[in-house]
């Protein structure tokens, strides 16, 4: 155990490719393309990304992405991911079924046009998943993210229409049609994402997921994938990430720990919440700290995660605005804005990694670090948050392995 608690280490971030290896991975490596196809919504939910709420981003326009732009994007992706087994392509809004004609289009020209593995998936509120949208969907096997905060009573009082009325009852209407259509494509392909912007209400949010709730057999064995609200550059006043997240919270850690430390099944509500987390814990790297380690959890922008804006600009993903453009469907990706972009990331990072006892299981990326330019305040007070989330993992890791030390074997 010698130095295993030890402050005294001379660590350095290092970013594991070369400027040649990058480059290679833009030419050969890009592994997803998503086509943001619109910037229109149906909803008005009260902590989207888009809802005016966020400093440093934009807000629901009624603009669509040209097939044109859309068809050159997947010619660049195509050419640039010779190395990715499978190929991925993600439509993303604003509501994307907004503009169904164009996805579409869109999926029979890569069936028509390219002979390489292709799968197709997209982010949806679910209000639209009905007649030919449906069809569509079966026919060319489209992944769905639907989004879905629980039960009427929560999911409505955030997630409605502009006219206020809240949004629940048609989507359950469409997932049960959608269900009966095909049992098959629906246990495969539809994934939940519950936001949770309300913690008072995180119980009831579990229980509709997890327990014999009206809905259930919508739910039972379905992917759940839960979220919460960005605590950073907003003006909301509710459902940011905190220190303390109340009782609701809590209790359901402490229903948590009773199933793994009983050997139980664990809900998939659970999964993302904690399971994920203990599982990094439980899977770390017990040697000791080398010289130099990865920067924190940044990928190689545009390689894991390839943004393509409405009007075609190229961004590092979907979860930063457009301040990150390294490219466009003109002229492609310029490599020297990617590594400009990691090293940049690096320098001012690695005084604070450097020094950090959490530096292993960060997933920090450019998100963390970018507002509307590269803040280090900002990045600070996201690492704090962080710190202290892990920091709870731990005890709630060590306090179930006291009472159960196989709890986490079948990981």
């Amino acid at each position: 155990m010698e130095q295993y608690f030890s402050t005294l280490r001379s660590l350095r971030l290092q970013f594991p490719l070369t400027t040649q290896e990058i480059e290679k991975s833009l030419d050969y490596g890009i592994q997803q393309l998503i086509l943001g196809i619109t910037e229109a919504c149906n909803l008005r939910c009260a902590y989207c990304a888009y809802s005016g709420k966020y400093y440093f981003q934009r807000t629901h326009t009624k603009r669509f992405m040209p097939l044109h732009i859309a068809k050159s994007a997947i010619e660049y992706y195509d050419q640039h991911s010779n190395d990715v087994e499978t190929r991925c392509i993600t439509f993303y809004g604003g509501e994307p079924l907004l503009a169904i004609e164009t996805i579409q289009q869109v999926i029979d020209h890569v069936k028509k046009n390219f002979s390489q593995n292709y799968m197709f998936n997209l982010s949806t509120n679910g209000t639209l998943l009905n007649g030919e949208t449906t069809r569509l969907l079966i026919e060319n096997d489209v992944a769905l993210l639907v989004s879905l905060d629980g039960p009427a009573e929560v999911h409505n009082s955030v997630r409605a229409y502009p006219d206020g009325d809240g949004s629940f009852d048609m989507i359950i209407q469409n997932l049960r049609a959608l269900k009966e259509e095909d049992p098959n494509y629906y246990k495969r392909k539809v994934v939940f994402r519950p936001t949770i912007s309300r913690f008072d209400k995180i119980e009831s949010m579990y229980k509709f997921f997890s327990e014999n709730s009206e809905n259930h057999d919508l739910f039972e064995g379905q992917y759940v994938s839960t979220g919460f609200v960005d605590p950073f550059d907003n003006s909301m006043k509710e459902g940011v990430i905190s220190t303390d997240n109340g009782i609701g919270y809590h209790n359901l850690l402490e229903k948590y720990k009773q199933i793994k430390v009983h050997g139980l099944e664990v809900p998939l509500f659970f999964n993302e919440m904690f399971e994920v987390k203990l599982k990094k814990i439980h899977k770390r790297d017990a040697s000791l700290i080398p010289d130099s380690l990865y920067p924190n959890g940044i990928c190689c922008p545009g390689v894991r995660r390839l943004f393509c804006t409405v009007d075609g600009h190229y961004t590092i993903c979907e979860r930063v605005n457009s301040g990150l453009i390294i490219g466009d469907v003109r002229h492609g990706i310029d490599p020297t804005k990617v590594i400009s972009l990691v090293e940049h990331y690096i320098k001012i990072s690695d005084a604070d990694c450097s020094r950090c006892w959490g530096v292993r299981f960060c997933t920090n990326c450019f998100t963390a670090i970018y507002g509307n330019q590269f803040d280090i305040e900002r990045k600070r007070q996201v690492c704090n948050l962080f710190l202290k989330e892990l920091e709870n993992m731990m005890k709630l890791y060590c306090s179930i392995r006291e009472l159960n030390y196989t709890a986490f074997d079948n990981l």
